[in-house]
């Protein structure tokens, strides 16, 4: 078995280095610095997880990485206070593994940007959301091959100044949805309209120092 990807990914994504979604209450009250290019990838140890929470399927990527932009600044607004525009989960040689001997990677879907959006800051650290999360999922299992997108957004997002460590933690209600799924390979494993939560850790580079009064 090998890892997924859609997750992420993710996962990936997660690895812009800021966070989540804005709040009225906290448009134009952001702060950052240290910003620019920023590129993230999965923390040693630690794996990043697609499930579907229908069929209660694991996807479980050893490998993941992302990269996007954060524009330094003050005044800001907390919605899409980041952007990324790569992300991948998996490798062509560390693949992501799912049930079944089932192998996957996935990408973020070309010409897509994911928003990193910031809602609340308390002790340096800043809650939020992944939104405009649309990732290409491509594998096969023992029954053939089997492809999906996975859209939607994670709402249990951390950014911490002090580590550059970008959380994903697994939403009471999942806001991922399984689509577009095609191949015998799924098996029933994956399905259309299933819903998805997704578990990561990125480490950003640089370390981006994201504030708010």
């Amino acid at each position: 078995m090998r890892k997924y990807s859609a997750s992420v990914f993710v996962v990936a994504a997660a690895t812009a280095g800021s966070l989540a979604v804005a709040s009225p209450a906290f448009a134009d009250t952001w702060s950052v610095s240290g910003g620019g290019t920023i590129s993230g990838s999965l923390k040693p140890g630690v794996n990043a997880v697609l499930r579907d929470t229908t069929t209660g399927q694991n996807i479980t990527c050893g490998v993941a990485s992302a990269g996007g932009t954060i524009a330094d600044g003050t005044g800001l607004s907390g919605t899409g206070i980041a952007g990324i525009t790569s992300a991948t989960f998996g490798t062509s040689s560390n693949k992501c593994s799912g049930p079944f001997f089932s192998s996957f990677t996935s990408a973020l879907k070309p010409g897509t940007t994911w928003s990193l959006n910031a809602v609340s800051y308390s002790g340096g650290v800043t809650s939020g959301t992944i939104t405009g999360i649309d990732a290409l999922v491509t594998g096969s299992s023992l029954f053939g091959s089997c492809n999906a997108e996975v859209t939607g957004e994670v709402d249990s997002v951390t950014y911490d100044n002090a580590t550059g460590e970008l959380k994903i933690a697994v939403d009471a209600t999942p806001s991922l949805t399984i689509g577009n799924v095609s191949g015998s390979g799924c098996a029933g494993l994956i399905r259309n309209g299933d819903k998805a939560t997704l578990a990561a850790t990125f480490v950003v580079t640089p370390t981006v120092q994201i504030t708010s009064p």
